[in-house]
């Protein structure tokens, strides 16, 4: 009586990319009588799958947003983009490392009532008590959101 036996199935590969190894185990379902043809080989067989190169995806690094170019009024903030890591030629690729500028502070300035003063007038009177004067003028008009003028 000579030896029977059979493999179960492969396993799953031991990796999804890069190289990795499947295996599968013998079974020995009879074993070979003294005259038979004997079991030999190896109890557990093993071969390379999933050989290809994984996919690597290009990846970025960014530096913090700078201060906004100005308080009120429509300005720019910028950051830089630098490569951290190159794809390889699975992967996605890098497009530039270019610095990336965003709007910011977009809001209308606040502008206040700014008055002109004349010089002041000499006294009315040498002694006792006189007064002195000076005119007040406009110079600029708030807008509707600074202090407003009076007077």
């Amino acid at each position: 009586i000579d030896c029977e036996y059979r493999y179960s199935s492969w396993s799953t590969c031991t990796v999804p990319c890069g190289g990795g190894t499947r295996t599968r185990r013998r079974t020995n379902n009879r074993q070979a009588n003294l005259y038979g043809e004997q079991c030999h080989g190896a109890e557990e067989e093993t071969k390379a799958c999933n050989d290809k190169e994984c996919h690597i995806d290009c990846e970025y690094r960014y530096t913090s947003w700078s201060t906004c170019t100005v308080t009120c009024g429509g300005g720019t903030m910028t950051r830089s983009k630098t490569i951290s890591r190159q794809a390889n030629q699975y992967g996605e690729q890098c497009h530039g490392a270019e610095d990336e500028t965003k709007a910011c502070n977009d809001k209308e300035c606040h502008i206040d009532c700014e008055y002109r003063y004349t010089s002041w007038s000499t006294c009315t009177v040498t002694c006792g008590g006189g007064t002195r004067t000076r005119r007040k003028t406009i110079s600029r008009q708030a807008n509707q959101y600074g202090e407003q003028c009076h007077g």
